[in-house]
């Protein structure tokens, strides 16, 4: 083709970049994520049958199920009133409430997203089925979600995840890791194995949390290949924290937990919004227990990884973190657990 003479094709489907993509968070009330990235999607394989059938080729397929899955991630904003930072508050409770039944209270979310002009859905009877919170040196503050859902609509006018400018501020800057502060403090556990004084986050260099809820997508005999519903199991919080250096009053005590039959630090994750004002504790982990650190030299700075699991704690309704922003002392969910025989 002459270099004079695109190809005419470019007119007729043009190309776009994903920047003018967006996804927002539904709950009744509607959040903008300012994402990092977003590969929510709806799937379904087709599998051959592997016939004795005397051909070459295969000759008959498979239907699977529809799956609805994937991630999103964002840094937080500095702000309490901007929606990146109150998107992560609502995320954040609906990946630790259950309801009476043990599944997540909250079942009903969508996702609004639009990949770009045109091509744009709503997925719909989402549930949190893994919340990561991380933060490392020189780096903003970052949450990502996996979600699993029911069902995908093609989105509508009224849906459009737009900017909003009385929510989503600009210019706004993120949370960065100077703004966070993590303290490890003994357990109230009566008699319980734990460290001697509090571990703050000065000479901490990383932090990773997971909370997984290991959900499971359930298909019947309904005639459909959607889902007919979303369980929720065990969940799993995990995570680990870096240090530069070894921390010996942590690994210390790790190395000696077959000394007594309990053994759980507390963990606390506050954030700094103001100059003028402390930190303010967004969460706390209960019944904590740290694994032997993680040491490896090389010609750069020594660092020691120690991972954790934050355990049901039985001072704490057999639960091990609180919920947002609320009294550091409450459970998240404080009724009816462990469960009882409610008919």
């Amino acid at each position: 083709m002459p270099l004079d003479n695109p190809n005419p094709l470019s007119d007729i489907y043009p190309l776009h970049s994903g920047f003018t993509g967006a996804v927002m968070y539904d709950t009744g009330d509607t959040f903008l994520i300012r994402a990092k990235d977003c590969n929510v999607s709806a799937k379904q394989e087709i599998n051959a049958i592997d016939d004795v059938d005397g051909s070459i080729d295969k000759t008959r397929y498979t239907l699977a199920p529809f799956v609805i899955d994937g991630s999103f991630s964002f840094a937080l904003d500095q702000s309490q009133t901007a929606d990146s930072f109150a998107v992560f508050e609502q995320i954040f409770n609906d990946a630790v409430l259950r309801d009476g039944h043990g599944n997540m209270a909250a079942a009903d979310r969508k996702l609004h997203v639009r990949y770009y002009s045109g091509v744009a859905f709503t997925y719909s009877h989402l549930v949190i089925d893994t919340l990561t919170l991380e933060v490392s040196q020189s780096s903003e503050l970052t949450a990502s979600a996996t979600v699993k859902g029911r069902g995908r609509q093609p989105l509508t006018s009224g849906d459009q995840p737009n900017l909003d400018s009385s929510s989503d501020l600009a210019p706004v800057r993120a949370i960065m890791f100077n703004d966070v502060f993590i303290t490890l403090s003994p357990t109230s556990v009566p008699g319980a194995h734990t460290i001697g004084a509090a571990v703050t986050s000065e000479v901490v260099r990383s932090f990773k949390m997971d909370i997984a809820n290991n959900t499971e997508l359930i298909y019947t005999l309904s005639s459909s290949l959607n889902p007919f519903d979303i369980i929720a199991k065990k969940r799993d919080i995990t995570g680990s924290v870096t240090f530069a250096g070894r921390n010996s009053e942590l690994a210390d005590w790790a190395v000696s937990h077959e000394d007594s039959a309990q053994s759980a630090v507390d963990l606390e994750f506050a954030v700094r919004f103001s100059a003028e004002q402390p930190a303010i504790a967004l969460f706390k982990l209960r019944g904590v227990v740290f694994q032997m650190e993680e040491l490896s030299i090389t010609n750069d700075l020594v660092e020691t990884t120690m991972n954790f699991r934050a355990y049901g704690d039985q001072g704490f309704g057999y639960e091990a973190i609180t919920g947002w922003q609320v009294d550091t002392n409450a459970n998240a969910d404080t009724t009816g657990f462990p469960f009882e025989n409610n008919i």
